[in-house]
């Protein structure tokens, strides 16, 4: 036999008893495949051993040898590279994101919070550094140290700190402790973006801390979870730093101190004038006022709100396009996608909104010097503001009915004085009610406006949406066929297209 043909035999050999050797390590055991790969490459290996016994001695010769060295230098040399690349990785790290949904980034708005901060924070998650409970906690808050050099962040263990651990009353592993100073600190149970981000904003508010609904006027319950109540209202505003509570002016008979906002939605009666006077006071001494009215009810109000440049309309909004209808949303739940880009509230702001039964809300045709009203959103042009929608008749007259597109909210600035004082009003409690709220970008729109109004502009974002579901489903058998092809075929289609060159190269 050539000699040629006798090195591809020994090849083949070493070949065979590599691939059983791999398929026995992958398995953990000896299965058929692998024991006939083992035998016949050492079958083949002893007929190359007798058939060239002189070429044998020739492969293990000096040339062999010399080559041998080479390689051996080689494979030193590209393990030192290695070696210095994990040095410099372990001192140096590149992180990325390809997500679609950016799943292992902090959100937009968690960045503009850390943009913002001031004074030092220092995060404490209690786990166990090397077999967390909580993997996920440890590499959220490292993204917080590496989004804003004001943030710290260390790892206590809980078994091997107990005294740390029962000072700020943690429960269990994984739960995270963010702090200013050694006094001024908030247990963070779950430890997630949303509740350390919560956590930050609420030790670093400044000024009022509570967002205040008026009751006693029919207005929806803020703690009810039926679908007219507002506990997802309450929840939202929570997690945006602030605290939610109710106010009832028949009892207190002023405004509290610590108030960051005054909220009067949807109320069904008229408000006492003595209230709607505590109101303006409120307003005119710096105060934030957020104001919603359902069509045909509280006329009292819709009078007092022409006093800060707003007209609220005695009429009802009705949207004829199309675009509801996508929605499941009928004429009379106008679809919003027309807003002021200019505006903190709304800018960048490009999702829908949907208001059921809204009223016109729009500046007033007699502008003032001091106030600036700003309609802040509005329906599409083929909807209309219904003067008699009383009478039950839905036909658009142009001698009677305001064409669209129809606004539907205002947002007040008195620029003239100082703190100023701001106020936004919705011609529609309903979008923000549970039933409501989680359309497409009514909660967003909300919250911008309450932060807005609590001013926290750095803070207004799109808020993350809940991941889509992106897992790609196989069946065992074509796991196992992946696995396989990665595993042992590609590598092995490799060694054969190398020796098959090198001994190309031989001929």
């Amino acid at each position: 036999m050539k000699p040629k043909y006798l090195t591809l035999l020994g090849i083949l050999g070493l070949d065979l008893i590599f691939l059983g050797a791999m398929l026995s390590w992958i398995l953990s055991e000896f299965v058929l495949v692998s024991k006939i790969s083992l035998i016949a490459g050492v079958v083949v290996l002893i007929a190359w051993a007798i058939l060239s016994r002189k070429r044998a001695k020739t492969v293990f010769g000096k040339r062999t040898v010399s080559m041998g060295a080479s390689t051996t230098l080689s494979v030193a040399f590209f393990a030192g590279i290695l070696i210095i690349a994990n040095i410099v990785g372990a001192r140096y790290t590149l992180r990325g994101d390809l997500t679609k949904e950016r799943l292992f980034s902090l959100s937009e708005q968690t960045a503009k919070v850390l943009d913002s901060l001031d004074t030092d924070i220092e995060i404490l998650l209690f786990d166990n550094e090397d077999s967390p409970k909580n993997p996920r906690a440890k590499e959220i808050i490292t993204e917080y140290g590496e989004r804003s050099r004001r943030v710290s962040h260390r790892i206590i263990d809980p078994d091997r700190q107990p005294q740390i651990t029962k000072q700020y009353g943690v429960a269990q592993y994984g739960q995270a402790v963010v702090r200013i100073g050694e006094t001024k600190y908030m247990l963070v149970p779950d430890a997630s973006e949303e509740g350390i981000t919560n956590a930050i904003k609420q030790l670093t508010a400044k000024g009022g801390t509570k967002v205040y609904f008026t009751v006693g006027h029919g207005e929806p319950a803020l703690h009810s979870t039926e679908p007219e109540g507002l506990s997802a209202l309450k929840d939202g505003i929570t997690k945006e730093g602030l605290l939610a509570d109710t106010l009832n002016f028949m009892l207190t008979g002023k405004i509290p101190d610590d108030a960051a906002v005054v909220a009067m939605v949807g109320p069904r009666a008229n408000p006492l004038p003595a209230e709607l006077d505590a109101l303006k006071e409120y307003f005119d001494r710096g105060g934030k006022l957020l104001v919603m009215l359902e069509p045909g009810v509280a006329d009292s109000v819709a009078s007092w709100a022409r006093n800060f440049g707003v007209e609220i309309s005695d009429n009802m909004i009705v949207d004829a396009s199309s675009m509801g209808r996508m929605f499941g949303a009928g004429p009379e739940m106008p679809l919003v996608m027309q807003y002021d880009q200019n505006h903190a509230i709304t800018k960048e702001f490009n999702v829908a909104t949907m208001f059921p039964t809204a009223r016109m809300v729009r500046a007033s045709q007699e502008p003032s010097q001091s106030l600036r009203v700003v309609e802040i959103a509005k329906t599409t042009d083929r909807a209309w503001a219904e003067k008699k929608w009383r009478a039950g008749t839905v036909q658009f007259d142009e001698n009677e009915d305001v064409a669209g597109p129809v606004p539907i909210a205002c947002a007040v600035e008195n620029i003239t004085r100082t703190p100023q004082p701001r106020m936004a009003i919705f011609g529609d409690p309903d979008f923000i009610t549970n039933r409501y709220i989680v359309f497409s970008g009514n909660s967003d729109l909300i919250l911008n406006t309450i932060a807005w109004l609590g001013k926290q502009e750095k803070l207004i974002a799109i808020r993350a949406k809940d991941p889509e579901d992106r897992k790609l489903m196989l069946t065992p058998r074509q796991q196992q066929q992946i696995f396989y092809l990665s595993v042992v075929g590609l590598p092995f289609l490799a060694i054969i297209l190398a020796e098959l060159a090198w001994w190309r190269k031989q001929r």
